[in-house]
């Protein structure tokens, strides 16, 4: 009976359900961190326009020791945003990308390199809610 109380008690002390809690904690947030990092993996092949295919459309060449990359046309795309709903589209680039003047962006509605839903649009279009903006840059 003493030899059963003896083993009860080193099973059941303290010091060893924390050990043994603090190991099942810490085995939990490693899997936890590795269900996010999965999870951003997906989430990241899901975005518009950043494929497996547009990381692999540049290529490049070696000149007097230097990489150069060959030139290449790329698609920026984002989706409207709320402050921008009822805005005509050439404000909105004018003031939000101010990379280039007012009127490259009007040049490039008018072309059609600059579009809404994958449609050429009129400079005084109007965004709507949830539009899909996409411009093509050399």
């Amino acid at each position: 009976m003493k030899e059963r109380m003896k083993k009860s008690e080193s099973e059941f002390s303290p010091g060893l359900r924390r050990e043994k809690r603090k190991a099942e904690e810490d085995l939990m947030e490693s899997t936890d961190i590795k269900k996010a990092k999965l999870e951003t993996k997906a989430l990241k092949a899901k975005r518009p326009g950043f494929s497996e295919e547009r990381y692999n459309e540049t290529s490049y060449f070696i000149e007097n020791g230097l990489r150069k990359v060959y030139p290449y046309y790329f698609t920026f795309t984002t989706f409207t945003k709320g402050r921008w709903v009822g805005e005509k589209i050439l404000d909105v680039f004018a003031k939000e990308f101010r990379a280039h003047p007012a009127e490259q962006y009007e040049r490039c509605i008018k072309t059609g390199t600059l579009t809404v839903n994958y449609e050429k649009v009129d400079t005084d279009y109007r965004l709507k809610h949830n539009d899909l903006l996409a411009n093509i840059v050399h």
